[in-house]
């Protein structure tokens, strides 16, 4: 290889490794697999719904990720009850892009419409920590 051709190919490393986001080692992911707003207080592999994957994680000091696989094709639509939990837990990703039919346009829907309006402080979904990502609703 001459110098020529190994300076691109050093750029595009850089570059991508600039690009990528570092997931730190201690990364507990959960994994939503439902639309459902049900809690049976765990987030295993036979049922997580997003409630229970926030309260999963908020149980869990430290870095936590929260991916999505919903069977079938989306939208998924989320059809809150009640409030979601808040997220109390510093460094949570909720990243409903990783759904697998997600390209470029949101899947992962919230649907808040059956929340009771108009009460001061009242919301669907509240973040009370920090260094927290949230991507792709």
């Amino acid at each position: 290889m001459t110098p020529k051709l190994l300076r691109p190919a050093t750029v595009l490393v850089v570059v991508l490794g600039l690009l990528a986001t570092p997931v730190p080692a201690s990364a507990g992911t959960r994994v939503v697999d439902t639309t459902d707003d049900r809690d049976d207080g765990r987030c295993d592999a036979r049922h997580c719904s997003l409630r229970e994957a926030i309260d999963d994680a908020n149980a869990d000091p430290g870095w936590d990720r929260i991916d999505f696989d919903i069977p079938g094709a989306g939208p998924h639509t989320i059809t809150l009850g009640r409030p979601l939990p808040a997220v109390t837990d510093n460094q949570t990703w909720i990243l409903a892009a990783s759904e697998p039919d997600f390209a470029g346009q949101p899947v992962v829907i919230l649907d808040g419409n059956l929340l009771a309006c108009g009460d001061p402080g009242e919301a669907g979904w509240v973040i009370e920590s920090d260094d927290n990502i949230v991507r792709g609703f």
